[in-house]
């Protein structure tokens, strides 16, 4: 199981006892996810919801918070989830 899907159920690795990243809805945080600037300035995404995006640990708390966004907005962190990436939504 690759690093990522240890962490993101809490369970330490079996090679390392520290786990340095978190993979959420929107991709792994740290440099290779997407960032909040990039959804604001690129995408026009609310700050706010582009902060909380990127905090929700899981799909589904990606959807409850995509229903309670602006339709586009929404969708588009959707699109985001299932691994289109900023620059090919901003097109």
């Amino acid at each position: 199981m690759p690093t990522h899907e240890w962490a993101a159920r809490g369970v330490p690795n079996k090679q390392s006892a520290t786990i340095t990243r978190v993979r959420g809805p929107l991709g792994a945080s740290g440099p290779s996810g997407p960032r909040a600037e990039a959804l604001v300035d690129v995408l026009g995404i609310d700050e706010s919801l582009a902060d909380r995006a990127l905090a929700v640990a899981d799909e589904n708390a990606l959807m409850a918070l995509a229903e309670t966004a602006v339709e586009w907005q929404g969708l588009a962190l959707l699109d985001l989830a299932t691994g289109l990436s900023v620059s090919s939504r901003a097109t």
